[in-house]
């Protein structure tokens, strides 16, 4: 997520840092950009996942299914119970309202914060902010019977099956709306994709080119004050989260503190001054591809599977209009 108008203070900020930090080499002399310009977010992997139309498609059958389910577990209730749009993912009562951290990667912030700007601003909550404002589901609490219900988490009845004197299905209606379109739980099996993407980073993070461009990035944050190895390590401070707890225990963790925001322009112009992201986005693009020609069998019935999905998913809901 881009704001084009950037406060004042974020343009004093990104001034005076991308002056003092000079011009330093490129990690890496070759800038390869096979999946895109060096602005784009696309990754190989990509054309393996469902598109966004289609996975809300699912994601919609799914709580068609489960509030179907739910109706005959006892809890009429929720047979006006909205899927447009519809709910997140339940969390146990006792954990609604709380202030609780979620940490967010995007693909467009994949490599971490690289817009001083926008650093200067959101710190290094763009990526969260980015996913609250394209998120397509509404948060909904629960009552306790119905969230075992939904998830067959039974733990906190103390373990047992049954709601209302109906027999929960394995991990709930929402897991058995998930054995209706897929024929089994996609969490029970490894997502190739999800593999695939993650090891895009750990694999290339092991290479000399990547090795390089940490250093050279860590050298421009050390002239300003910042001791760090690598980029993750600046994001996950657990030292500055110490300091900002001290400063104030019940502040909201997604909105950032001037520490916060300090640390993620320092890191964001020194991304831009040792070309940091198009360095080490073309060793993850070489490190997908040829995961892709060891997968591909994987990532083909995976596909094939999320479609069949999509396609039993877009017939229950014809069903339903």
């Amino acid at each position: 997520m881009r704001q084009t108008t950037p406060l004042a203070a974020a343009a004093v900020a990104v001034f005076a840092l991308a002056t003092a930090c000079g011009s330093l080499e490129p990690a890496s002399g070759r800038h390869e950009e096979p999946a895109g310009s060096a602005g784009s977010s696309a990754l190989p992997v990509d054309r393996f996942q469902l598109s966004e139309t289609d996975e809300e498609t699912v994601d919609r059958a799914r709580w068609a299914l489960a509030r179907s389910c739910m109706v005959d577990l006892g809890f009429p209730e929720l047979r006006t119970l909205s899927l447009d749009p519809p709910p997140a993912w339940p969390m146990p009562p006792q954990q609604a309202g709380r202030l609780v951290a979620i940490s967010v990667i995007t693909d467009t912030d994949r490599y971490g914060v690289s817009d001083p700007e926008q650093a200067a601003v959101h710190g290094y909550q763009g990526a969260y902010l980015e996913w609250k404002a394209n998120r397509k589901t509404v948060d909904r609490k629960w009552t306790l019977p119905q969230y075992v219900a939904l998830t067959g988490e039974f733990v906190y009845l103390r373990n047992k099956n049954t709601v209302h004197g109906h027999t929960v299905p394995p991990h709930g209606c929402l897991g058995q709306a998930d054995r209706t379109l897929y024929g089994f739980r996609p969490q029970d099996r490894r997502d190739p994709v999800l593999y695939v993407k993650g090891a895009g980073i750990t694999e290339g993070e092991k290479t000399n080119e990547w090795k390089a461009a940490d250093r050279a990035w860590s050298a421009c944050m050390k002239a300003h004050g910042y001791h760090y190895a690598k980029p993750s390590e600046a994001r996950n401070d657990p030292k500055r989260e110490e300091k900002e707890f001290e400063q104030n225990p019940h502040r909201d963790p997604h909105v950032p503190s001037g520490l916060e925001k300090a640390t993620a322009v320092a890191d964001a112009v020194c991304k831009e001054k040792t070309h940091y992201v198009p360095t080490v986005r073309a060793i993850d693009i070489r490190v997908q591809k040829r995961l892709i020609q060891k997968n591909r069998t994987a990532l083909e019935e995976a596909h094939r599977q999320s479609k069949a999905a999509a396609d039993k998913a877009r017939a229950i809901l014809r069903k339903l209009s």
